[in-house]
């Protein structure tokens, strides 16, 4: 016999009860599992900040690096200069 949305035999109290204590405890599992997700992405999201700010840092620091290589060239040819201009004046 299908039942609907009647109660039907089979839908004694018991089963009612036993149905009700099934869902009540589905909807603590899913509950716990929502509260693990939800600390999770909480997580997860202090650390993107910290790997955020991480990353920051290390391209300030890799930007550093850049302008020193950049800027050595230039020292060494002042230092060529300056020994070029001493030779000519010793020599001079």
């Amino acid at each position: 016999m299908r039942c609907g949305y009647s109660i039907c035999e089979r839908d004694s109290p018991v089963n009612i009860d036993e149905r009700l204590e099934a869902l009540t405890e589905r909807l603590d599992r899913l509950t716990e599992r929502q509260e693990a997700l939800t600390q999770s992405v909480e997580l997860l999201g202090r650390i993107q900040k910290d790997t955020d700010k991480q990353i920051r840092r290390l391209g300030r620091y890799v930007r550093l690096i850049i302008l020193d290589h950049e800027a050595r060239p230039l020292a060494l040819e002042g230092e060529n200069n300056e020994d070029d201009d001493h030779s000519a004046q010793r020599n001079g």
